[in-house]
């Protein structure tokens, strides 16, 4: 379950963090789409932004157990002191899918993904401009 997501700015990159309850990270998928769709519905949410780097976790909990506190944003998340990132959408899990989307405000530039452990995270670096 993702309990936080959190965006850093960097001198050359803006940096998205999402951080996992119980053991582990979840299966991902991370990848520059045209459009913002939500999981399970035809349903497009329009982000500011020039590019698309959508989320997908799979294997999330749709309910939290007593020991994980489920992330409650209010989305979407805007980081106004971000070079890149403009916005964080966030859906909760649903049938064990979580989605995410990132505004990026210059077309599709490069990115990495790495996973920290203790406690688990999937860190998203965006280069800048």
């Amino acid at each position: 379950m993702v309990t936080d997501v959190r965006v850093e700015k960097h001198d050359k990159f803006d940096r998205v963090i999402y951080a996992f309850g119980g053991h582990g990270i979840a299966t991902w998928k991370i990848e520059y789409v045209a459009e913002a769709v939500q999981y399970g519905t035809s349903d497009i949410i329009n982000l500011p932004a020039r590019s698309i780097l959508q989320a997908d976790f799979s294997g999330t909990e749709d309910t939290p157990d007593d020991t994980v506190v489920a992330y409650q944003p209010t989305s979407p998340l805007i980081e106004s002191g971000a070079d890149v990132v403009s916005t964080v959408y966030f859906t909760p899990s649903s049938s064990g899918i979580t989605q995410s989307f990132i505004g990026v405000r210059v077309d599709r530039t490069p990115f990495t993904v790495t996973t920290l452990s203790d406690p688990p995270r999937l860190v998203i670096d965006i280069a800048g401009l």
